[in-house]
């Protein structure tokens, strides 16, 4: 109930102002920005969050200094933005903290939006301290079967799967599901980014029928939720229609990435790292079916909107240029696929490390 909120802020941050009430200000900005934020509604959520920020400031609020600096750490996590930013924003959080002796909850939530601003950059060397603290926070704050500990277990079986753990990576999202379900039930809202991560952490294994049993179920909750063209959705959909894919059912596999693009082209722009993966999406199934000129033209225009997205040649692009690659080898241009593949790996070694299955991939 998105605009409800919206509806119940707005007059507040009006009322604040006019009274010159800065606390009251910033406290309802901060829920405003909340709002937004799950409203899907980015530019407008960064800016709100910035707006919350200075009535903070103004008004000595620490608390809600340390809150819009964890809003706006998970909107600079975007692989499209510089990391700095969501580092800056830790720091500033960080900092309030301090100023307002310490609270356990905010402390491991910062730990957490900062390794998930790593892990989305595709450097999970630099996300497991901080995942690994946030976990450790909330099981000494509040226990191990806290409703607080299903995201940071979540996040933890994100850290898992990156490092190439699938195993221990399920076992982290399985927790992490038995704690959502156990506050609000098998079809509650909260439950779905759970399901989607356990179909992923399938996905992997090469289980998917098992993945496209949650990720069905995931989809499901966010639409009765939110609507079918809310942002959202197209992470659902692209989940979906990937393990489709690899299970072989391309005509449906077709209509979910078709169904992912027209959503992220929508909200996010032609050029958006969101695009590039729906784009890469359609490619796979263009090369499953043999069609190898469509497949090569999809990875490299998936790979070009990635690197000017995030500013240089990343594990997204990487894996675009790898895709890529393995199309030239189907149309026999063997020595652009070989000098591709160099440059994915040493790619995937610096972010890394030689042990990971990806850099091993990248040998094929």
């Amino acid at each position: 109930r998105f605009t409800e909120a919206r509806a119940l802020a707005e007059p507040l941050i009006a009322r604040a102002v006019e009274v010159g009430y800065t606390r009251g200000e910033a406290f309802a900005r901060e829920q405003l920005a909340t709002a937004l934020d799950l409203g899907g509604d980015t530019v407008a959520t960064e800016r709100a969050y910035h707006d919350a920020l200075s009535s903070a400031l103004a008004s000595g609020s620490a608390e809600i200094v340390v809150r819009a600096s964890l809003g706006l750490i998970w909107i600079t996590a975007d692989p499209s933005r510089p990391l700095i930013e969501a580092d800056r924003w830790y720091a500033h959080g960080k900092g309030a903290l301090a100023r307002m002796g310490g609270d356990p909850e905010l402390a491991a939530e910062l730990e957490r939006s900062l390794g998930q601003a790593y892990l989305q950059h595709g450097d999970p060397r630099r996300a497991e301290a901080h995942v690994r603290e946030s976990l450790r926070i909330r099981e000494e704050a509040f226990g191990p079967d806290d409703e607080s500990i299903s995201a940071a277990a979540s996040t933890m079986g994100q850290l898992l799967a990156a490092q190439g753990k699938p195993a221990e990576s399920r076992a982290a999202f399985e927790r992490a599901l038995a704690i959502t379900e156990a506050r609000t039930g098998p079809a509650h809202p909260d439950m779905a980014a759970g399901l989607a991560n356990l179909g992923s952490a399938w996905a992997e294994s090469g289980e998917y029928a098992k993945a496209i049993g949650y990720f069905e179920r995931a989809l499901a909750i966010d639409i009765a939720a939110l609507g079918p063209d809310h942002v959202r959705n197209a992470i659902g959909h692209h989940n979906l229609g990937s393990a489709l894919g690899e299970a072989g059912r391309l005509d449906e596999a077709r209509v979910h990435a078709r169904r992912e693009l027209e959503i992220v082209e929508r909200a996010q722009g032609p050029e958006h790292v969101d695009v590039a993966s729906a784009i890469a999406n359609l490619a796979d199934f263009d090369a499953e079916e043999g069609n190898e000129q469509a497949a090569l033209e999809g990875f490299l225009r998936a790979y070009e909107i990635a690197r000017k997205s995030t500013g240089g040649d990343g594990l997204q692009a990487a894996l675009y240029q790898s895709k890529a690659a393995r199309s030239m080898l189907a149309l026999g241009r063997a020595g652009e696929a070989v000098e591709i593949v160099r440059k994915v790996l040493a790619i995937r070694r610096a972010a890394l490390g030689d042990e990971h299955p990806s850099v091993g991939d990248s040998h094929i």
